[in-house]
């Protein structure tokens, strides 16, 4: 596979051969399934960086409004919702916190969602 990489100020993407996992980002002010992307990390990646790779690529998402969170597998579709925040998550390395290839990136946002990210339906007919 390939990664991104930021080298002396410059974006770089360059061959991997390290175990990597897709996570699925989800509309955040969606109640049903609203897949928006995909973003590819390396298994070894800290959940903070995903956090951070999501507000670059969503630049209204604010870091400090973002509380990513365990979530167990199907949990969002049934309805149910919730989730569990560790204060050590952001440190945690993707697979040490949890996910695995295919799960949702969750997280809980404290901000405006209305003003900060684009609508639902931008995003379904995609």
């Amino acid at each position: 596979g390939w990664v991104g990489i930021k080298l002396k100020g410059k974006d770089l993407c360059v061959p991997v051969d390290k175990p990597m996992m897709t996570l699925h980002f989800l509309h955040p002010a969606s109640r049903d399934p609203v897949r928006v992307c995909d973003f590819h990390a390396l298994e070894e990646s800290t959940v903070g960086s995903v956090k951070m790779i999501c507000c670059k690529r969503f630049p209204g998402l604010k870091p400090s409004s973002m509380i990513p969170i365990r979530v167990k597998k199907g949990e969002r579709e049934d309805g149910s919702g919730g989730g569990s925040e560790s204060p050590r998550l952001l440190e945690s390395q993707l697979k040490a916190a949890g996910l695995e290839d295919g799960d949702e990136f969750a997280f809980i946002y404290m901000g405006d969602i209305s003003t900060d990210f684009p609508p639902v339906q931008a995003h379904e007919e995609t």
